[in-house]
């Protein structure tokens, strides 16, 4: 790790819950999500087989209960295509809750059942605004240039690009650029800014490798919601393949956009600095565990202090899937914004 990283984060999916749908929520956001597409595409030609197709995935996540372990079975029983479908899906799904189409009057005029329109409410916040507290606390002067001088580091499980979403609009600037930089390892660091163990749930395409969330940020308006739903059915009916997906699984262990294999092992090895370790909003789940404990095991050699903030926390389960953790494990309840070490702050 960068010898002058003072502290490194592990976020978890609690790290986006003012904006991104838990596990418990999960269901009922990707049904509206699929009655969004299915309202544009109804009289398009396969539309009836795609629709079936994307309530067969909602279908699949709510029996396995999440989305990785739904998408582990289709691992397990070979079904490639499927799997790779799946991907896509839930690359389209994370882009759509960012884009802002959810604040849109026009997904009050669907058809929606009296349960649908109490989700509705909840789709309105398409960024968790604890990022924008954490970034202006840390940073008194922020540009691309000093963001690989922070002394922090992000180690996440999420998918989504909450993060750069926050800088793009700090900065003024499209989220690629945003992403790249802060994703890939910069000058002669081998730690970039955000190492992702999982890539991140978004489409990209070309040369500069363009993230397809771009294309609508900028006019989240209602043909901008149009076009959006025809490309989710150009991608999800294979009648567009030149997007390429940076999202991967624990299990994959390499995507072409980011070198997720070199990210997670470069993360697992002694780290030799000291530093603060913060965990956020993250509940170590099995199907991560095995990176979790190499993870872990490392980030503990040189650690001053642990902080685990979750709604409730409790550091002796940390202690009990990893005995190696420090006694000085803190337990952080508030969650209305994220904990900064006093030392971190002012950088």
């Amino acid at each position: 790790m960068a010898s002058n990283t003072k502290t490194i984060y592990i976020l978890g999916a609690g790290a986006s819950a003012n904006a991104l749908p838990q596990v418990s929520d999960m269901v009922d956001r990707l049904l509206l999500f699929n009655k969004f597409i299915s309202s544009v595409i109804s009289n398009f030609s396969g539309a009836p087989q795609l629709r079936a197709k994307i309530f067969e995935f909602v279908d699949g996540t709510k029996k396995y209960q999440t989305p990785d372990t739904f998408a582990k079975v289709l691992k397990l029983q070979r079904k490639e295509e499927e799997y790779n479908l799946f991907k896509n899906y839930l690359s389209l799904f994370f882009s759509f809750e960012q884009i802002g189409f959810s604040q849109l009057d026009f997904l009050r005029e669907l058809t929606f059942s009296p349960e649908e329109h109490k989700l509705i409410p909840s789709l309105t916040n398409d960024l968790d605004y604890r990022y924008v507290q954490f970034i202006s606390s840390i940073f008194h002067d922020l540009s691309l240039e000093t963001l690989q001088s922070a002394q922090f580091r992000i180690i996440t499980w999420n998918y989504d690009i909450q993060f750069e979403l926050i800088l793009s609009r700090i900065l003024n600037c499209s989220v690629s650029e945003i992403f790249w930089k802060c994703n890939l390892p910069q000058g002669d660091s081998p730690f970039p800014l955000i190492s992702r163990m999982n890539g991140i749930a978004m489409l990209f395409k070309g040369k500069e490798k363009n993230l397809l969330i771009d294309q609508y940020l900028q006019r989240p308006n209602w043909q901008n919601a149009i076009d959006f739903a025809e490309t989710c059915f150009l991608i999800l009916s294979n009648n567009d393949r030149s997007w390429d997906n940076a999202m991967s699984f624990a299990w994959d262990n390499h995507i072409d956009s980011l070198p997720i294999q070199d990210i997670r092992a470069q993360n697992t090895k002694r780290v030799q600095t000291d530093h603060h370790l913060v965990i956020i909003g993250y509940s170590f789940p099995n199907f991560n565990r095995t990176i979790d404990w190499k993870l872990m095991n490392a980030l503990a050699q040189h650690s001053r202090t642990t902080v685990y903030q979750v709604p409730e926390a409790f550091p002796e389960s940390i202690r009990t899937l990893f005995p190696f953790i420090s006694e000085n494990c803190n337990p952080v309840t508030d969650k209305r914004q994220f904990y900064v070490p006093n030392e971190l702050l002012g950088n």
